[in-house]
């Protein structure tokens, strides 16, 4: 009695099943891809909300203006928060303003007011020195 000894796979079979299994993991890994982006989008807007509202809150509690200075940064935008007595700085990534914007300045009264308004700095100037100018603009108004 002759015995035959055959494979358990043959190699058409295993190029099939490896094909098989790349295609599922091309397929989840791009699905995962998609969802991850979107997570990360959608947790630098939700740091943005909390650091406008801090500073709105901070305005209110201190009753002093705050100004709250968006300036985009490759990668993400720098949110810079400013009064009379205090500064703090925090960086939001994968957020933009949009096109043609590279600052956007919002001030926060202790009333609660909110005045947005994009800012349009000459090219040397500081902020500190638009900041100076701007209020100074506002008491000659009132």
């Amino acid at each position: 009695m002759k015995t035959t000894r055959s494979s358990p796979f043959t190699l058409l079979e295993l190029f099939i099943c490896i094909s098989i299994i790349a295609l599922v993991g091309a397929l989840f890994g791009h699905k995962s891809y998609q969802a991850l982006k979107s997570a990360k989008i959608r947790s630098a807007k939700k740091h943005l909300h909390l650091n406008i509202q801090r500073c709105h809150k901070l305005a209110i509690a201190h009753q002093s203006d705050w100004t709250l200075i968006l300036t985009e940064i490759k990668g993400g935008l720098q949110c810079e928060m400013i009064s009379d007595t205090e500064y703090k700085k925090e960086w939001v990534p994968k957020l933009s303003l949009g096109p043609k914007m590279d600052q956007q300045l919002i001030t926060f009264t202790s009333t609660g007011l909110v005045f947005p308004s994009q800012i349009d700095i000459d090219d040397g100037a500081s902020i500190e020195e638009f900041l100076l100018e701007r209020d100074i603009q506002r008491l000659s108004i009132n």
